[in-house]
């Protein structure tokens, strides 16, 4: 029988916590820029001051290390 609680992470897997971090007011990013649905790649959230400079640090360093 299949372990359900063990495989692959799915990007759906972070919708409670991106909903969670939206109605708290931070901003979300993915791979694309800012996301308001299921995150393409990876998911970044930030308080609104911080969002825009941070995903330039998150975005730079994912690049740095192939993606």
């Amino acid at each position: 029988m299949a372990d359900p609680w063990r495989g692959e992470v799915q990007a759906v897997d972070g919708l409670p916590a991106l909903l969670i971090c939206r109605e708290a007011g931070a901003r979300a990013f993915d791979d694309t820029g800012p996301t308001a649905g299921v995150p393409s790649g990876g998911l970044l959230v930030a308080a609104p001051g911080a969002a825009e400079e941070t995903y330039d640090i998150w975005r730079t360093a994912r690049a740095g290390h192939g993606g």
